[in-house]
């Protein structure tokens, strides 16, 4: 059984770098411990298209937090 696990575990691991990788080539701007947040997310029965949506909208009102600051 901790055999299996421990491929699991692996397999998890690989799939994230090949996300991460795949994240870093499309400039999405997610980090790996993000991203293996959103994947896990993703896992538990959460809509990809609907979690892509959340943080399409979570980037772009830190966009616009972060201008406000600079003109303050």
């Amino acid at each position: 059984m901790v055999a299996e696990d421990h491929g699991v575990g692996e397999r998890r691991e690989d799939v994230l770098d090949v996300a991460f990788e795949l994240s870093q080539v499309l400039d999405t701007g997610l980090d790996r411990e993000t991203l293996s947040i959103l994947i896990a997310l993703c896992e538990n029965g959460v809509n990809p298209e609907a979690l892509a949506l959340v943080v399409k909208e979570l980037k772009r009102e830190s966009q616009d937090f972060r201008a406000q600051e600079y003109v303050s």
